[in-house]
């Protein structure tokens, strides 16, 4: 059985995000995904958006 995670809107608020993802990572089925939704941009590839590109 293949089960999918959602985070929403939550990892502004984590001081440690990349851990937090990594953790939620951890824990996911083999097979498993990990939807993420936040209102910030992410920096990092691959999940950079076209707007992260515009940040001073």
């Amino acid at each position: 059985m293949h089960i999918t995670d959602k985070c929403t809107l939550v990892l502004c608020a984590i001081p440690e995000h990349r851990r937090a993802v990594a953790e939620m990572s951890r824990v996911l089925r083999p097979g498993g995904r990990l939807l993420l939704l936040d209102h910030v941009p992410s920096a990092s590839s691959p999940y950079a958006s076209s707007s992260s590109s515009s940040r001073a």
